[in-house]
């Protein structure tokens, strides 16, 4: 799941954006986490460090924008940062934090969506993308494109990576479902949730992965299971 975050000190502007985002996902079909936030003691660098895209108005009256963004840096250097702004002319202190994009104010829907679309795009391709997960009694950061399978054990999930590393997370499958459901990773079994780009052969009853680790596939989703790895692959299921 993308997690997406608006800071705008400005009420009006807040219930725009709610308003937007809710038509956005009807529109888009896309499922997004969002948080609206108004209140600068609210605001934390390192929270909105951990957030995909991050919307931040450049003129609050207690943060300044470009100073927020500066702060977010020192803890992501990747996530998306969009500003929102009167005044263009800021731009130019954009690209010392690596802005993505500018929102004109005052700022309509279809501006709104086009940005967004940008940035959700760009996420999605970004290798950077990543997952911050309890192991234990430390959070670890994982890179998504390196995930290429999750398998319950015990209450928990065993996560192997690229790698050959694995993890143990605090964590049900269902929720790595959820969050993982705008990549290429699809629920083969109920207790397994497989990356498509790692698998290297589907069988009549599991699936090979490319460090030979066979997966099982339920028989009631295989069907479903071959289809989304031909859309993967870039073929078609005959």
């Amino acid at each position: 799941m993308i997690h997406i975050t608006i800071c705008d000190d400005d009420s009006e502007i807040i219930a725009a954006c709610k308003a937007f985002a809710e038509r956005y996902e009807t529109e888009q079909r896309h499922h997004l986490d969002w948080r609206f936030l108004m209140e600068p003691k609210k605001m934390d660098p390192e929270e909105l460090a951990k957030e995909d895209i991050v919307i931040l108005d450049i003129q609050m009256d207690t943060w300044n924008g470009i100073d927020l963004a500066r702060e977010i840096r020192r803890y992501n250097e990747n996530n998306i940062i969009i500003f929102s702004t009167n005044y263009l002319e800021y731009a130019l202190q954009g690209y010392e934090v690596a802005a993505f994009r500018y929102l004109k104010k005052p700022i309509g829907y279809d501006q709104f969506s086009k940005v967004l679309s940008e940035a959700v795009e760009q996420h999605l391709k970004s290798a950077q993308a990543s997952i911050v997960l309890r192991c234990g009694y430390q959070m670890e950061q994982f890179r998504i494109a390196e995930i290429m399978y999750c398998e319950t054990e015990r209450g928990h999930v065993r996560i192997t990576l690229q790698d050959g590393t694995v993890a143990l997370a605090n964590a049900g499958i269902s929720t790595l479902e959820d969050e993982f459901r705008d990549y290429a990773f699809f629920r083969c079994h109920k207790g397994c949730l497989v990356n498509l780009h790692y698998v290297k052969q589907p069988r009549k009853t599991d699936v090979v992965m490319k460090n030979g680790a066979t997966i099982p596939v339920s028989k009631h989703r295989m069907k479903e299971f071959m289809l989304a790895l031909m859309k993967h692959w870039g073929g078609q299921l005959r």
